[in-house]
């Protein structure tokens, strides 16, 4: 448990994949598609973008005993925590606490990816810049610290992530 994992990038469709797998009878409906729990062991809980403080408190969850309560027993379990392809380090933390898991990653236009994150902060009220602004804070180094949805550029980069989770994972 989990048997599955949804990586992939935020805004890449993770979540539509979560609520159509979770239509089936043979699937763990857990409440929280994106627990965070091996990335939290890894990058902690503390992060300084705006209301990334909230992100954190709703959907984080770093207590193992509650990590694991969140699915049911006798059925295919299913976390869907997109983040966690972002960070080597949580990779091979899954890779040892999950040898027989299955890995699913999804990937987008790179382009669109970073728009469509970019629109989110927007729509929740958490990004005031323009676009550019944004990509352009990003570069200075002033989003480092922010959770991985904030990093346009650095998010929308697959090629390398993708790359070691398939010399973890295989194809």
């Amino acid at each position: 448990m989990p048997d599955v994992f949804i990586l992939g990038f935020t805004k890449c469709a993770t979540t539509s994949l979560y609520n159509q797998l979770m239509q089936h009878d043979g699937v763990s409906r857990t409440k929280r598609k994106e627990p965070h729990f091996h990335f939290a062991q890894v990058r902690g809980t503390q992060f300084s973008g705006p209301a990334d403080d909230d992100t954190v408190s709703q959907m984080f969850v770093t207590d193992e005993n509650q990590y694991k309560a969140l699915y049911e027993p006798g059925k295919l379990s299913i976390d869907g925590s997109a983040m966690s392809i972002e960070d080597t380090d949580t990779l091979d933390i899954i890779n040892a606490q999950y040898p027989n898991a299955k890995f699913i990653i999804m990937l987008r236009n790179p382009i669109e990816r970073a728009f469509s994150a970019y629109s989110h902060l927007v729509r929740d009220a958490r990004e005031t810049l323009t676009f550019r602004q944004a990509l352009e804070e990003e570069l200075s180094g002033k989003r480092d610290n922010h959770l991985p949805i904030w990093q346009n550029i650095k998010s929308s980069r697959y090629v390398a992530a993708t790359q070691y989770a398939r010399t973890l994972f295989g194809d």
